[in-house]
């Protein structure tokens, strides 16, 4: 969905979230890198550490998560 050059991309991560921003092959790849390691974390609280930390990541590349 495109809005005013705004994507919202939904994705699943821990949780299911919705992206807010311009969705580049950056973010997209880094997307890819934080998914393959919640896939492979072992416990829910390694997933909940690597999801907090691509939130923040995402937040510094002006992609809101919601």
């Amino acid at each position: 969905m495109e809005n005013n050059g705004i994507d919202a991309w939904e994705i699943k991560m821990l949780h299911n979230m919705t992206l807010w921003g311009v969705i580049t092959p950056k973010i997209e790849s880094i997307v890819a890198r934080y998914s393959s390691m919640i896939d492979n974390a072992k416990t829910i609280n390694d997933k909940k550490q690597i999801e907090n930390e691509f939130i923040v990541t995402m937040y510094s590349y002006g992609i809101i998560c919601d």
